[in-house]
């Protein structure tokens, strides 16, 4: 061997190779030192799979319960969309990571050489669109995206998920659907079309359908095709999505089969949805594998009683092996922080999280993450049914208890005229019934709070227990306020006050799963403290102040006295500010007009202009303090606070303006609709004519228990801030203001009795 002339040693050739493999292994190159394969993604979509399936069919879908114990992370996914829970608003609002609604053609997705309306879909997709058809399926309903405004083309990492592919140079396909015979139903390909509404790969329609006659419609999905079309397609694509419409085939038939056949039907059919998943994960993948199993909207068979909750689960898959890369586990979000519980916003920011790509700030989901638990599906089992036993009895309790305070505010309205009149007696053992019947509904918030203490139980039962746990609390502070109505409400507030405050720092176990509580099925909230009980807590505390500065009216100066609403209002709206605690900001902003206007009320000073505006002022710059450190030190796990500051600096103000015209519509609804409403208004009359309007009954009141006076005023003028700065602020303001108008009820015989002569 000769190099440049000279003759090598006989043992070059063999240095040369062994310095090369040492070179090689030390510096690694080409495919040794490439970048690490990017993950596939499988989106497997079984729509209306319900949680009541694994409880019903536990045989059936054993084959998903034994891929879980091995690997895996399952959790409960809210499918609330911006309209119905229909599967298009359902698939829609996975492909868009916000909650969406679609018109009807959002399924048209069809292959050039179909026909819809008497035309080929190839020329009926150029006339809507005036683009050249292209690839495997063609949305004809991609007009109906673009004036939703899912559909953006030509905004970075803004559009639907198929979109968010293509521009990060991805391929997608889908396979499979759920058409029925009278109607297609090829919602999958919202998840991977791109935004022109083209899905470059896949089939949909007769491809993948077996000729059935004993199911309903006369076809149901080829598994044996499905599964040969799979294997092909996972060779060139990156996402595939994977369309198993059985179940929304048999529900679309639901009236016309007989409960029997339906549950049979059901039965084999969850056997082959399982099967194939089972089969799927056991298919060696050549690079990291991600496979979902979602159902995008609820099931609406017999007893499914549409709660908006569906079973998701996520396996990882280490390349080669075919087995998980994880431990079981729990599925959870920066969305929910609770584990178990997810949200269909959360699917888009999970899959791009999952392939290595990053979605926009102004989205407002979070990716899923797995938590570690032993046995998930038997948590998750357990959890449904007591959210599901909580928001089936929420209305039935909440609904007749402010029914019921409506009575008596007007009774005791009608009853306190009755008595300035001379019609009513002020004295009298009566006057102790009175004020024992207003002490029960002043508990009733904090009963309600402790039910979740004790058993689950029926509705009545329920209903016995929380009015056993409300006289119970009562009688206590009755005792301990020796019959004074003042003192007794007082006491009353600030137990309740001191419960709430309690178990929103110990991370609102008890709130979580309260009938006053926020409900996951609504999906409004999921932690820290809702505007029920951030209402009552702030109520509560007014009332326990209103006693202690009557208590303290004669050993204390009144500028001195008027630092109890202040110091204690202040400590509730930092427990509300702080982002791992209560995390309200409208109930912070609230507390923060409690606390400025108990102190201004309590120290006998004028409510200016001026003043106003400096705590306007210094309110909003700790606003901006706590969003600011939020967003900086939190990161993906900011709470909703600092998540706003991040769509904010990312997109600009348009998402602010959006969340403040979301808030006005949530208001005004619940303003025309609810029971909140009522109480409202009535509760506002009262106070009004007690403490704002002169006459008789409110300078006796304002002589004999001054401190009540100022905190009702404080009262309402903070609830006008709730109403204006929360999205439900008519409930904040319904449970804050129940406190003062039941308290000053309660005080009516004895400020009548104390001088107040009739007319």
């Amino acid at each position: 061997m000769r190099h440049h002339g000279r003759r090598l040693p006989p043992l070059a050739p063999l240095l040369i190779v062994a310095a090369a493999l040492a070179a090689a292994v030390a510096f690694p190159c080409g495919a040794a030192g490439a970048a690490p394969a990017r993950p596939q993604a499988v989106i497997v979509i079984a729509d209306k799979l319900a949680v009541e399936d694994f409880q019903e069919f536990p045989a059936a879908l054993e084959p998903l319960a034994e891929r879980l114990s091995t690997g895996g992370a399952a959790g409960m996914m809210n499918v609330r969309t911006a309209a119905g829970a229909t599967s298009a608003n359902g698939y829609a609002s996975l492909a868009a990571g916000a909650r969406a609604a679609v018109g009807p053609w959002a399924g048209l997705a069809l292959a050039p050489g179909e026909t819809h309306q008497g035309l080929p879909a190839a020329s009926l997709y150029e006339s809507l669109t005036g683009l050249p058809p292209r690839g495997s399926l063609l949305h004809l309903g991609i007009g109906e995206l673009y004036q939703a405004g899912l559909v953006q083309p030509g905004a970075p990492r803004a559009g639907l998920l198929g979109g968010l592919l293509k521009e990060a140079g991805l391929t997608a396909a889908l396979l499979g659907d759920g058409d029925v015979a009278s109607e297609r139903q090829r919602y999958g390909a919202l998840l991977v079309m791109d935004d022109a509404g083209s899905v470059l790969l896949g089939d949909a329609g007769g491809p993948l359908l077996l000729r059935d006659p004993r199911f309903p419609g006369g076809a149901r999905t080829d598994y044996g095709r499905l599964r040969q079309r799979l294997a092909e397609i996972l060779e060139i694509a990156d996402v595939v999505a994977v369309d198993l419409g059985d179940l929304a085939r048999l529900e679309a038939y639901g009236a016309q089969l007989s409960p029997a056949r339906a549950r049979a039907l059901r039965r084999a059919s969850l056997e082959r949805i399982a099967r194939f998943v089972r089969e799927l994960l056991e298919l060696p993948p050549p690079r990291p594998r991600l496979v979902y199993l979602v159902s995008p909207s609820p099931s609406a068979a017999p007893g499914r009683q549409g709660i908006l909750l569906t079973p998701v689960f996520r396996w990882e898959l280490a390349p080669g092996s075919g087995t998980a890369g994880t431990g079981p586990g729990l599925l959870t979000s920066a969305t929910t922080r609770r584990p178990g519980l997810v949200a269909n916003v959360d699917f888009l920011p999970a899959v791009l999280a999952d392939l290595g790509l990053e979605a926009a700030p102004a989205r407002g989901g979070r990716p899923w993450r797995p938590v570690a638990h032993p046995a998930p599906l038997e948590a998750l089992l357990e959890r449904y049914a007591e959210i599901k036993r909580v928001h089936l009895q929420r209305l039935p309790v909440i609904q007749p208890y402010f029914f019921a305070v409506l009575g008596l505010l007007g009774a005791g309205g009608l009853a306190s005229a009755g008595m300035r009149a001379g019609i009513v007696p002020a004295r009298g053992r009566w006057t102790a019934l009175w004020r024992g019947i207003y002490a029960g509904f002043l508990a009733g918030p904090a009963a309600l709070l402790l039910l979740p203490l004790f058993p689950p139980a029926p509705l009545t039962a329920t209903w016995l227990l929380a009015a056993g746990l409300s006289l119970v609390l009562a009688l206590g502070c009755g005792l301990l306020g020796r019959g004074k109505a003042l003192r007794t409400a007082g006491l009353l507030g600030g137990a309740t006050a001191l419960l709430i405050a309690a178990d929103t720092a110990l991370q609102a176990p008890l709130m979580q799963r309260s009938l006053l509580g926020y409900d996951p099925v609504a999906g409004s909230r999921y932690y820290g403290i809702g505007n029920e009980y951030m209402g009552v807590l702030l109520g509560a505390s007014l009332m326990c102040c209103a006693w202690l500065l009557d208590a303290a009216r004669d050993r204390m100066p009144r500028a001195r006295a008027a630092r109890i609403p202040a110091a204690l209002l202040a400590g509730a709206a930092f427990l509300m500010l702080h982002p791992r605690l209560g995390i309200n900001v409208g109930g912070a902003i609230s507390a923060g007009a409690a606390a400025f206007f108990g102190w201004t009320f309590a120290a006998g000073r004028r409510l200016g202009p001026g003043r106003i505006l400096a705590f306007t002022a210094a309110a909003a710059a700790v606003l901006a303090a706590f969003a600011y450190l939020d967003s900086r030190l939190s990161g993906p796990e900011a709470s909703h606070l600092g998540q706003v500051m991040q769509q904010a600096a990312s997109a600009g103000a348009d998402p602010l303006w959006e969340l403040f015209g979301r808030k006005l519509a949530m208001n005004w609804r619940l303003i025309r609709l609810t029971v909140w409403s009522r109480v409202v208004f009535l509760a506002f009359a009262l106070l009004a004519a007690a403490a704002f309007v002169p006459n008789r009954f409110s300078r006796v009141l304002g002589r004999r228990f001054p401190g009540l006076m100022d905190m009702t005023k404080a009262s309402v003028a903070s609830a006008l801030v709730a109403l204006a700065v929360n999205d439900s602020g008519v409930v904040a303001a319904s449970t804050l203001l129940l406190w003062p108008a039941l308290t000053v009820l309660s005080v009516a015989p004895e400020t009548l009795a104390a001088g107040l002569e009739p007319p």
